[in-house]
């Protein structure tokens, strides 16, 4: 083994005896080095590769001498440096689309509670979702909201299947399998959700309401909203799929600069628009949300059958 092997610089004597030539042959640091950089650089994106070199590393520090210990330790800093700058290559553009789409809501709402204060709602008192006194178009976004987080939780779990799924074939090098899992995906969404939002806006939107309100102003005004959001349920399937896919396929910056366009240019200056200043109310605010969905589902998917994805390395 090199490292067990004393490592000198060679020299070449005559036939005297006297030192002629004096050369310089690969010390420890450059054995290290070429057995591990280019592997480090290269496949560092590769989880089995990651943790095979971490093993390699590790059983090297654990059976050689400490004086060969540095160059390796090294590495294996090098090698947690890389890891680290892939997650977060990853994961900023993720936190910043998830701040967006919190932050896109809350500006939805307060947009809400303004056209409550600009056309003098009555509040709804002990029968009002958060149980204390609120506006009436403000309740009904609450009551929207809670049946729709139902909605949005069994979407999320179907997005993150699918993105498990596609980066899973991914790293197995077959980009096609993955669009396969992601088409899947979404055709099994299309049909559940179209059932899910067929009861929640066509069929049965008077008992939902009814289970989480007990005010029939606050159940009138959530009324056609509520048809609206569940007609579009389908439509908001595809686009959580597929925005997962996506995740899961590493083009994370494509959705974060979707998610921050959407948002900031279209969901909350289009309920602004429609719901105050021309009067729309709260089917106007809502009309901008389905806006937004159908617009988000249509990028996405636009983007997922391109296949651009298919080719990046995370």
């Amino acid at each position: 083994m090199v490292g067990k092997r004393h490592l000198r610089i060679d020299e070449i004597l005559d036939q005297s005896g006297q030192l002629r030539v004096i050369f310089r042959t690969p010390n420890w640091e450059d054995f290290v080095h070429l057995a591990f950089s280019e592997i480090r650089s290269c496949g560092s994106n590769n989880l089995q590769i990651v943790r095979r070199l971490r093993a390699m590393i590790a059983n090297l520090i654990q059976t050689l001498p400490a004086q060969c210990h540095p160059p390796l330790q090294q590495e294996l800093s090098l090698l947690d440096r890389e890891i680290t700058r892939s997650i977060l290559r990853l994961s900023i553009p993720s936190g910043v689309a998830t701040v967006a789409v919190m932050t896109g809501f809350a500006l939805f709402s307060m947009i809400v509670s303004r056209l409550d204060t600009s056309s003098g709602a009555q509040l709804v008192q002990s029968s009002c979702p958060s149980g204390h006194a609120e506006a009436v178009n403000g309740a009904a976004t609450t009551v929207i909201v809670g049946i729709l987080k139902l909605t949005f939780t069994a979407c999320l779990a179907f997005g993150t299947s699918t993105a498990t799924l596609v980066s899973q074939s991914l790293g197995e090098r077959d980009g096609d399998r993955a669009a396969r899992f992601g088409w899947a995906s979404v055709r099994l969404g299309l049909a559940v959700f179209g059932v899910v939002g067929l009861l929640e806006g066509v069929l049965f939107p008077h008992q939902l309401l009814g289970i989480f309100t007990s005010s029939d102003a606050v159940a009138h005004a959530a009324l056609l909203p509520m048809r609206l959001m569940g007609i579009c349920t389908p439509i908001i399937a595809v686009a959580m799929i597929l925005s997962q896919a996506l995740f899961g396929a590493g083009n994370t910056l494509f959705v974060m600069v979707v998610e921050l366009i959407l948002h900031f240019t279209c969901l909350v200056p289009l309920a602004w628009l429609l719901g105050i200043t021309l009067d729309y109310g709260l089917v106007g605010i809502w009309s901008a949300a389905i806006t937004y969905i159908l617009l988000l589902a249509a990028t996405m998917t636009a983007k997922f059958a391109k296949g651009d994805w298919k080719t990046i390395q995370i």
